[in-house]
C-alpha cells in the first residue's frame, strides 16, 4: 500500500487539459477527487471519484467533498484561472501556506491586477478605464475582458471606429461585462512559469510565444505556441526573476505557481498579466519537463500537498533541449477532410506530439480554443528545430491563418 492510498487529492476540471494533473496524482498515490461541470469531459475516467460539477461552484464543491475533507491534502488547478476558487477550499479545508484569498481575487481580476502592478511598481503596459472620457489614446491599444483567458474577447485596435467595435464585443464575452483597455507594446513576447516553494521561487518555464504565424487572424491577438526555453532573451532572466519574487513576496505567497505573460519594449520588460495556476496547452506537462528535466506538475502537486519537495526534483539538466509547441488555425469555417495518414510523421523520434480535434466542421479561430491541432517538436539547436517546425506544417499542406 502507498503511503498516501489512504489521502485525497482535488483537481479542477477533467478536460484535456487536466488529465496530465490528475494522472500525476494518481502516481503519487492519491484518491484524486475531480470536478467538472461536463458529464463527459475527457479525463474523467482517470479519477477516483469524479463529480458533475462546475469547477467554479464553490458551494457545491464544498458540499461534496464534506465527507472527505479531514483526509483531503491539497487542490491544484490547471489551465482554467479560478485561484479564487483554489484558495476558498483550501481555507475550508485548513491548509495553510498557500495562496491569501484576497491575492488570489487580485489575481482573478484583470483591473485589480494592474492597479497591483501599479501600486506595487511592476512595470505594465499603460490603461485607459473609460476611453470616452479621453480624448487623446495613443492607438494601437488592446481591449479585454476582465474576467476571461485564453484570448477569449481579446481584440486589437487600431482606431477609434475599432476600438467602440470590439469594445462592446469584448464586454459583452465577459461574465462581469466589464474591459479594460491598454496600450499595445509592440516586441518579444515571453510565457514564464514560477514554482513558489516556502518562499523561494524557481523559475522553469521561460518561453519566447509566437504571434507572427497569426497575424491574419487579428483583430484577434492568437498565439501560435513558442519555444522554450528562450534562448535569444535569457539575459532578461534575472530581471523577470526579480520582479516575480516581489509579486510573490507583496500577494504574501509563500507557495504556489506564478505563470506570467511579458513583453519586451526598448529593452525593458512589462508584466502583461499574471496567473497562479499551472498553464495548459502543453507548456508544464511537456515542454517544461522535456526542456528542463522538472516534472513541474509532480512538484506543484507535491507542493500543494505540503510534502516535500526533494532537491534533485528542482535540478534542471545541464543541456537544455528546445522544446516548440505550434497549432492549426483557420481565419473561416471550413469542414475539415482528414484525407491524411499520421503513420509516417508519428516515426519521427522529435516530434514529441501531434492531435487534431474531432471536429468535422472547424470554426474561424477566434480564441486558443479553437485552434484544430497541435504538434510539438524538440532539437538542440533553435535552427534545427524551426526547420523541423516548418516540415510538419509542410506534411500536412494545410495553411495557417
Amino acid at each position: 500500500m502507498h503511503i498516501l492510498d489512504k489521502n485525497y487529492f482535488i483537481v479542477l476540471g477533467a478536460s484535456i487539459d487536466q488529465k496530465i494533473s490528475i494522472l500525476t496524482a494518481n502516481r503519487l498515490g492519491f484518491k484524486t477527487l475531480v470536478f467538472d461541470k461536463n458529464p463527459y469531459a475527457e479525463a474523467r475516467n482517470y479519477a477516483y471519484k469524479f463529480f458533475v460539477c462546475s469547477s467554479t461552484d464553490f458551494s457545491k464543491i464544498k458540499e461534496k467533498i464534506k465527507k472527505y475533507s479531514k483526509k483531503i491534502k491539497g487542490v491544484i488547478a490547471q489551465g482554467s484561472d479560478i485561484p479564487e476558487i483554489v484558495s476558498r477550499i483550501e481555507n475550508y479545508l485548513k491548509i495553510k501556506n498557500r495562496v491569501p484569498i484576497k491575492s488570489a481575487k487580485i489575481c482573478s481580476n484583470k483591473k485589480l491586477m494592474k492597479e497591483f502592478f501599479k501600486e506595487n511598481k511592476i512595470p505594465t503596459p499603460n490603461q485607459y478605464y473609460n476611453y470616452k472620457k479621453i480624448k487623446k489614446i495613443k492607438f494601437p491599444v488592446v481591449v479585454k475582458p476582465i474576467d476571461m483567458s485564453g484570448a477569449k474577447g481579446v481584440f486589437i485596435c487600431k482606431n477609434k471606429t475599432e476600438l467602440n467595435k470590439f469594445s462592446k464585443i469584448s464586454k459583452n464575452i465577459s461574465n462581469k461585462k466589464k474591459i479594460i483597455i491598454e496600450k499595445f507594446y509592440d516586441g518579444p513576447q515571453l510565457s514564464t512559469e514560477t514554482i513558489i516553494i516556502n518562499n523561494k521561487s524557481f523559475t522553469y518555464g521561460f518561453a519566447e510565444r509566437n504571434y507572427k504565424d497569426t497575424l491574419s487572424l487579428q483583430p484577434n491577438i492568437i498565439e501560435n505556441g513558442g519555444i522554450q526555453p528562450a534562448k535569444n532573451l535569457t539575459k532578461y532572466k534575472p530581471l523577470v526573476n526579480k520582479y516575480i519574487k516581489k509579486i510573490a513576496k507583496n500577494l504574501n505567497i509563500k507557495n504556489g505557481i506564478i505563470k506570467s505573460d511579458i513583453v519586451i519594449k526598448e529593452k525593458k520588460i512589462y508584466f502583461i498579466e499574471i496567473a497562479l495556476r499551472l498553464s495548459g496547452g502543453d507548456f508544464s506537462e511537456t515542454l517544461i519537463p522535456k526542456s528542463t528535466g522538472v516534472d513541474i506538475i509532480k512538484c506543484a502537486i507535491k507542493n500543494a500537498a505540503s510534502l516535500k519537495v526533494e532537491n534533485w526534483e528542482l535540478q534542471e539538466t545541464k543541456e537544455p533541449l528546445y522544446v516548440a509547441n505550434r497549432y492549426f488555425f483557420s481565419n473561416k469555417v471550413i469542414n475539415f477532410n482528414r484525407q491524411f495518414s499520421l503513420k509516417k510523421i508519428k516515426n519521427y523520434k522529435w516530434l514529441e506530439k501531434i492531435k487534431f480535434n474531432k471536429n468535422k466542421k472547424i470554426t474561424k479561430t477566434n480564441s486558443h480554443k479553437d485552434r484544430f491541432g497541435v504538434f510539438i517538436v524538440s532539437a538542440k539547436s533553435i535552427s534545427l528545430l524551426n526547420k523541423r517546425i516548418k516540415r510538419v506544417y509542410n506534411y500536412f499542406k494545410f495553411n495557417i491563418g
